[in-house]
């Protein structure tokens, strides 16, 4: 994710984050890895570090998540920035890009920036019928995708009566692999989101 002296030792350190949303430091000297240290959440899951740097060097090491940044006085020290609406780990926009997506578990994402799509990978173990749906005040828009690509089923808003700017999508599936993905109704619109799925067997 990006490499700065966060030790001050002179030397590039390494900031990288797993697919899991784990944050990690790799304190080097030299090529080889002297230490290790977790970086602590900001206290919700839609952060992420978009970039590492020195924020007016001079001070003791840090890892400020970025929303001190600009307030008065003294020196900074190198600094990890981060995004208030970003998720713990950037899904592609793609179906080749596309990060996996569990069975009846919530993932929390962002739209961010404008434009921004999200393509999650979801295998089917039996056929049934699959609903996929967000939470939250984004107003989002999602499309069921087949193993190639093809569009199986697309919606906007949740339908009457339970309205919501979240979609509600549900298509017929067989054991294969599918792709939901989705993104903001408004093309210039950002916001976070939570994404979850369920499959109904056949009966």
């Amino acid at each position: 994710m990006g490499v700065a002296d966060i030790s001050h030792a002179g030397g590039a350190d390494i900031v990288w984050r797993d697919q899991a949303g784990g944050d990690r430091i790799w304190f080097m000297d030299g090529v080889t890895r002297a230490s290790s240290a977790a970086i602590a959440e900001p206290g919700n899951t839609h952060w992420r570090i978009v970039g590492v740097g020195c924020l007016g060097c001079g001070a003791s090491p840090s890892t400020d998540k970025g929303n001190h940044a600009g307030k008065g006085g003294g020196k900074a020290s190198p600094s990890l920035l981060t995004s208030t609406l970003s998720s713990t780990y950037d899904y592609g926009s793609t179906i080749e890009t596309a990060g996996d997506l569990s069975l009846n578990t919530t993932v929390n994402e962002a739209i961010d920036p404008a434009g921004d799509i999200d393509c999650f990978r979801v295998v089917i173990p039996s056929a049934g019928t699959i609903t996929a749906y967000t939470t939250g005040t984004t107003d989002t828009y999602g499309y069921w995708l087949d193993s190639g690509g093809a569009v199986l089923a697309f919606n906007d808003d949740t339908p009457y009566p339970n309205a919501s700017l979240n979609f509600s999508i549900t298509t017929s599936v067989s054991p294969g692999t599918y792709y939901l993905r989705v993104r903001h109704f408004s093309a210039s619109g950002l916001g976070a989101y939570g994404v979850r799925e369920r499959v109904s067997p056949i009966k």
